[in-house]
């Protein structure tokens, strides 16, 4: 047997030995060729045992999110319980902080009742049973979360008193102090906001003498500290107590309040105006002269009999667009109305055009003023603003006074201020508190001041569950019935209840003894 190729051709002498040559070298590549084929073989018969396990894996997890979206399906298929946030219950109550608000919030836009029957709609609704609270409760929650927000604001130096007392029947009024803190600056174009001042003090009284109200002031000082200013509508026992605050260097000055200030200036400019008086007659007799007739959309707006120069844009406007329709009989407004009835009814508005043309001025320097004062406070400058702005009505004899006497006003109450200071200077954010707070009694407005006005601080601003929780834990219902008995002992409410009660007492008529037995057999 030949054991190798050399020894192997060595005894070969033909053409054979070649094929043989071949043949040996082929064998042996494709031996090589056979063994790495087997080792591929191998690593994909791996792979393959690897693809197998993860599909078994991936099939495995397919069935299991089918199940899951079947068990979802289900879910929602079935009705799910509203979650409301609720919140934590504090120590005391049967409702939670959030619930609490909620109401409270609620009862400020829409009133005590109104709230209790608006939250059984909405939980009835919702499909959700929730203990709904009286409105008795919510008011005593909306008292003590007030009182809490006046006991425990922040003592500080500095910023703006706004004062005004409001009455409504009776000879008691209450007398309320907010405060725009230190640093605020009217924002440009927009007014002061509720949720902006601070309320100090709401204290009903029957006195408001100057001596009442310098004690209220000093009081408020020592606890909240003394103001850089205090503004006011400028009532003379409202403007008077403030010489009696700090020390003569440090002493708040007054700001009176502009529109109060410009009412009382144009009043006086148009009772020295006879043009005007005769317009008030006249106006009188056209509305009931109108108000059945075809031309009852032509009637004037109410003219105010109480601070009527504060609200006389309504009736200026009124008597420009008439003018303008009897001018124009095209107009469609005038339709169905004969050229005679318009004489007759309105006619008399021609015979004081330009004097309406001129108190429209003078309007228009009003509103001016108003405007930039509410959005910008008074400031070093607020003057020459103002005179820049009102340069084309200064056309009239009447609203050119006007506009000196404005520019006068500014001139000595920016003189009071520091370089670059911004006050508010407008009290009408107390005016429109005022409104909220009337808006909450509804037409219990008209029985007089009762325990209700203690939530006065909680109108100006919503409050939140971590807000309730805090003053649950300072204010209790006692400290809530102490204020009342102090402030508000007895009331034009309670008074009238006890009259009534004294009355049906003493007239009640006594039943008829009966007969004894003796007297009926005789």
């Amino acid at each position: 047997m030949v054991s190798s190729w050399p020894n192997f051709v060595s005894h070969c002498k033909s053409r054979l030995s070649a094929v043989a040559r071949s043949c040996f070298l082929g064998r042996a590549h494709w031996r090589e060729k056979f063994r790495e084929l087997d080792v591929l073989l191998g690593e994909v018969r791996e792979e393959g045992e690897e693809s197998e396990a993860c599909r078994v894996q991936l099939e495995q997890e397919n069935m299991q999110l089918r199940q899951r979206i079947c068990e979802l399906e289900v879910r929602l298929a079935q009705r799910q319980p509203v979650q409301l946030p609720l919140g934590d219950v504090p120590g005391g109550q049967q409702y939670g902080a959030g619930m609490i608000a909620l109401c409270v919030n609620l009862a400020r836009k829409i009133g005590l009742r109104p709230a209790e029957h608006a939250l059984h709609v909405v939980f009835d609704w919702v499909g959700v049973k929730v203990e709904i609270p009286t409105y008795q409760t919510i008011r005593l929650w909306m008292q003590r979360i007030s009182l809490d927000r006046m006991e425990n604001t922040t003592k500080m130096q500095g910023g703006v008193w706004l004062t005004d007392h409001t009455n409504q029947i009776g000879k008691e009024k209450v007398l309320v102090i907010l405060r725009a803190p230190e640093g605020h600056r009217p924002r440009g174009g927009e007014p002061l906001r509720h949720e902006d001042v601070e309320v100090l003090t709401v204290r009903p009284g029957e006195s408001w003498k100057r001596e009442d109200v310098e004690q209220v002031y000093r009081a408020t000082a020592e606890r909240y500290g003394l103001p850089r200013a205090v503004g006011s509508d400028g009532a003379v026992e409202l403007r008077e107590p403030v010489e009696s605050l700090g020390k003569p260097r440090k002493r708040p000055f007054v700001l009176r309040d502009p529109k109060h200030f410009l009412a009382n200036k144009f009043e006086a400019l148009l009772k020295r105006d006879p043009p005007y008086q005769a317009f008030a007659n006249q106006l009188a007799g056209t509305r009931s002269a109108v108000q059945q007739t075809e031309l009852a959309h032509f009637v004037p707006p109410v003219f105010k009999t109480k601070a009527r120069f504060m609200n006389l844009r309504p009736t200026l406007t009124w008597a420009s667009a008439a003018l303008w329709h009897l001018e124009h009989p095209q107009s469609k407004s005038r339709q169905d109305i004969s050229p005679s009835r318009m004489e007759e009814k309105l006619g008399w508005l021609r015979d004081f055009a330009p004097s309406i043309r001129q108190w429209q001025a003078c309007q228009e320097v009003v509103s001016t003023a108003l405007t930039l004062l509410n959005e910008e406070g008074i400031f070093r400058g607020a003057a020459r603003e103002f005179h820049s702005r009102v340069a084309h009505l200064r056309r009239h004899r009447l609203s050119q006074q006007l506009v000196q006497t404005v520019v006068e006003f500014l001139r000595e109450t920016e003189q009071q201020l520091r370089p670059g200071e911004h006050l508010p200077m407008s009290t009408e954010i107390l005016e429109s508190s005022f409104a909220l707070y009337k808006q909450l009694e509804k037409q219990h407005s008209k029985s007089g001041f009762t325990g209700l006005v203690l939530t006065y601080p909680i109108l100006l601003r919503p409050t939140d569950a971590k807000e309730v929780r805090l003053s649950f834990t300072r204010i209790k219902v006692a400290d809530v019935r102490h204020w009342i008995a102090e402030h508000l002992p007895s009331t034009y409410a309670s008074k009238r209840q006890l009259m009534y009660r004294e009355a049906r007492t003493k007239t009640k008529a006594k039943p008829p003894k009966r007969a004894t037995r003796r007297r009926a057999a005789a």
